[in-house]
């Protein structure tokens, strides 16, 4: 029994590892509809309108200069490039895992080094990125920071609502579990 919980236990965790990871704003063909808040997205070629700091939308109306535009396909192509090595370091690691798995009794401390091993790639791949982002946000003027600004707190604004609105939401059967007194008490075990 201990080994299928732990089993169980490992392959949450491998999941979990498996999963984890950024969204990446990414160009879309003029045609892509509008994005939505929804983990049902239409996928566009694995590229997602709207998301990350900088949505094409808003980059087009900023009327980057060519060294700007230079600066976002650097932001851009480090994007891609952690996108593609999370993809590949994804794949090495759970061949490990499953190498790992498939012993009699597992090497834990090996595999949550593996785990650990994962998370620092991520991690690595974010830093550079958050370096290209900054370095494109000091080539920015005035104007341009104060579109982006606005436009980070709109899509703020719009998260709050849909964060709001899901949270007053009842599901089913949460109606009863939140409206107790309303129900009859039983005192003696009859009805």
């Amino acid at each position: 029994m201990k080994t299928t919980t732990l089993k169980n236990l490992l392959l949450t965790s491998a999941l979990a590892f498996g999963l984890a990871g950024g969204a990446y704003a990414q160009d879309t063909s003029k045609d892509a509809p509008k994005a939505e808040f929804s983990q049902k997205m239409p996928k566009h070629d694995n590229r997602h309108e709207g998301f990350g700091l900088f949505s094409p939308k808003l980059i087009k109306s900023l009327n980057l200069t060519e060294a700007q535009k230079a600066k976002f396909d650097e932001v851009k192509d480090a994007q891609q490039a952690a996108l593609n090595r999370r993809e590949t370091v994804d794949r090495q690691i759970r061949e490990e895992r499953k190498s790992l798995l498939s012993a009699e009794i597992v090497d834990l401390k090996a595999l949550l080094d593996n785990g650990e091993q994962f998370h620092k790639e991520m991690t690595e791949g974010k830093v550079k990125i958050r370096e290209k982002v900054l370095a494109f946000w000091d080539s920015l003027d005035k104007d341009q920071k104060i579109k982006v600004t606005q436009s980070l707190k709109n899509k703020q604004e719009r998260m709050d609502k849909f964060v709001e609105q899901h949270r007053k939401a009842p599901k089913d059967g949460d109606q009863a579990k939140h409206h107790h007194s309303e129900q009859p008490a039983v005192k003696d075990g009859s009805k």
